[in-house]
Formats: structure tokens, C-alpha cells, sequence
């Protein structure tokens, strides 16, 4: 996932989570789903207009 291989928010994310313990594919869910999440609440994504 390249989410985690780019510096930024969610790499410090997994990085932190991995050093905590927590297994590999429970933090690439929660990974995965923040990103689903950003995508979701993003204004304009679809391309319609609301109004």
C-alpha cells in the first residue's frame, strides 16, 4: 500500500502502531480505512454538484 511507503500522517500511523505491537494486517486495515474515510467526507469528489 503506498499509503505507508510515502512520508507523511499515515506512515508515522503505521510505523507508531507496528512499534506498539499490533499485527501488520490489523494496522493495514485501519490504514485503508482511514483513507476510504478522507475519500468519503471529501466535498466534490463524485464530480456533482450539490444544489
Amino acid at each position: 500500500m503506498s499509503a505507508i511507503q510515502v512520508p507523511g500522517d499515515l506512515q508515522r500511523y503505521y510505523q507508531r502502531k507496528l512499534a506498539e505491537g499490533k499485527h501488520t494486517m490489523l494496522v493495514l486495515n485501519a490504514v485503508r480505512n482511514n483513507r476510504t474515510a478522507e475519500a468519503v467526507d471529501s466535498p466534490g469528489l463524485c464530480g456533482c454538484s450539490s444544489g
